[in-house]
């Protein structure tokens, strides 16, 4: 029997998954949840929401925001490419790349890489895409190199197959698409089998692609393949691993599992009690406000007539007989849950970063990105380093490829690489300059003691500080080559020098010589 994408697709859904997910999307975002709900994509319906959603929305919306600001910067290039083959450098200069110098032409390559990522609302897309992490464990990007826009996929349009150590071994990726919107081949093929509809305007047919581990020789790659219900839309295209244009991203992968989990699930007993606390503040909020009326047994005045009664309409009654009844006011028990309500609060702000300041992605410091990339880095470690990886070189690689196509021969046999600058990568960097910074810093208050004292050696104490700051002098000492050229300048220059005190000296003579014979 052969197996279409959909049985794949039913097969490997994962209802544990599906099930957590849409609670944790009604504590947060129900939207990014939504087609879980087994919704048709053209109808839009009323989501399920929690009473504390619009707390966890900010709280998401708010990690979200600082992680695509740490990962993927507006205001500086979060990666550069680096060549590692004399063979570049030709082909650059070959595409219009006439600068002297190989890192020119590769900043200017990274500057419009970057700018093909963000541009056509790639940010958003970044946002999103987050969104999903934080919420589903899970998340698909589709980068579309012709038209340079990137889509995002929740758990509701595709599923995933992993080895035991995260590999992907095929995936599946669903998506309704109105019937005239097909190529006009792939309609006629349906009509030919199915039948004319009705109103083939209101048909919405599943698009499937279906992805597949394939190893062709040395090379490892990927077989897609593209369906329109189970009539296969063209040819398989097969791409190397490197260069797929569907990323399959997830926040923390347990070994053996075939989807990811969630930061919210991390949390979940802190939603489950601010979900419960705020819903039960709440409904004893609203009963302090609640009013009826008791009116005596043997009174004349009919309950019926005044629960009728519109606002300024006269009714026959004794005043007398009706008293107002409220619950009695316990503040001090609202108090209470509402105290424990702010703890939890406190708690999970502190896990998704929300200080409650919002700036402007364009105007962030860079020392704004660096406290936030640090934070980040103690809150999250290995999912962090996790994201670099998944989303920040993959994407770097695609924009280089979209803006100069014909480097990715060049890929493939390693010619260039991505070198990631920001994230947890720019960590590293960060604090190497913090320590030469402490080293120049510790050398020169001890130089002027050292200079002071004949019996102590400037170089033995100036390795001793470097070393001791973790910096070997080494990597920064100038090396053999440059101190001869610097001191063939400085002979140079001196040369220069008496040679222009000679002039000088020539020329004084000469103005002496000639005073006296004209004297």
């Amino acid at each position: 029997m052969i197996r279409t994408p959909e049985a794949v697709f039913t097969e490997l859904q994962d209802a544990g998954v599906i099930k957590n997910s849409k609670q944790y999307g009604k504590w947060t975002i129900p939207s990014i949840t939504a087609n879980l709900n087994g919704m048709p994509v053209q109808y839009q319906k009323a989501l399920p929401m929690d009473e504390a959603a619009d707390l966890g929305a900010i709280l998401v919306n708010n990690l979200a925001a600082r992680l695509v600001g740490v990962l993927f910067p507006v205001s500086r290039e979060f990666f550069r490419v680096r060549a590692t083959a004399p063979s570049l450098k030709k082909k650059l200069e070959e595409h219009g790349y006439t600068e002297t110098k190989t890192a020119d032409a590769l900043t200017m390559l990274t500057v419009q890489a970057q700018q093909a990522l963000y541009g056509q609302r790639g940010h958003a897309a970044l946002m999103q895409t987050l969104r999903h992490l934080i919420i589903t464990g899970n998340a698909c990007i589709y980068r579309d190199s012709d038209r340079r826009t990137m889509k995002v996929y929740g758990l509701g349009n595709y599923v995933t197959q992993r080895s035991f150590d995260g590999t992907l071994v095929q995936a599946v990726v669903k998506e309704g698409v109105p019937l005239r919107a097909l190529p006009k081949d792939i309609q006629n093929k349906l009509y030919s089998r199915d039948g004319i509809p009705e109103n083939p305007d209101k048909i919405v047919v599943d698009r499937h692609w279906w992805i597949i581990r394939e190893n062709r020789g040395t090379h490892i790659g990927y077989t897609v393949r593209e369906f329109a219900k189970d009539i296969e839309v063209k040819s398989p295209d097969w791409y190397r691993e490197e260069e797929l244009p569907w990323i399959f991203a997830y926040w923390n992968l347990v070994p053996g599992e075939h989807y990811g989990r969630s930061h919210v699930e991390e949390y979940a007993t802190g939603f489950k009690i601010l979900s419960r606390l705020n819903a039960a503040s709440l409904k004893y909020a609203m009963g302090m406000l609640r009013v009826i009326f008791l009116v005596g047994p043997s009174a004349a005045t009919q309950p019926g007539e005044l629960a009728k009664a519109q606002d300024g309409q006269f009714v026959v009654a004794d005043g007398t007989q009706v008293t107002p009844f409220e619950l009695p006011n316990n503040g001090g028990k609202l108090q209470q849950v509402d105290a424990k309500i702010d703890a939890v609060i406190q708690r999970l702000s502190k896990a998704f970063m929300y200080d409650g300041i919002v700036r402007n992605a364009e105007r962030v410091t860079a020392y704004e990105l660096q406290r936030d990339a640090h934070q980040a880095e103690q809150l999250l470690g290995g999912v962090y380093n996790t994201l670099a990886g998944l989303l920040q070189v993959p994407l770097a690689r695609l924009a280089v490829l979209e803006v100069l196509p014909e480097l990715l021969s060049d890929l493939h046999i390693k010619a260039w690489d991505i070198d990631i600058l920001e994230g947890s990568a720019s960590l590293g960097q960060a604090d190497r300059s913090d320590r030469l910074l402490q080293a120049l810093q510790q050398w020169g208050a001890a130089l002027p003691i050292v200079q002071a004292d004949p019996d102590l050696s400037p170089e033995k104490v100036r390795k001793e500080i470097f070393t001791g700051a973790g910096f070997p002098v080494g990597d920064i000492a100038k090396s053999e080559e440059e101190k001869q050229a610097d001191r063939e300048a400085a002979e140079a220059q001196a040369q220069a020098q008496q040679g222009m005190a000679a002039a000088d000296m020539a020329a004084d003579q000469s103005q002496q010589l000639a005073q006296a014979m004209g004297g």
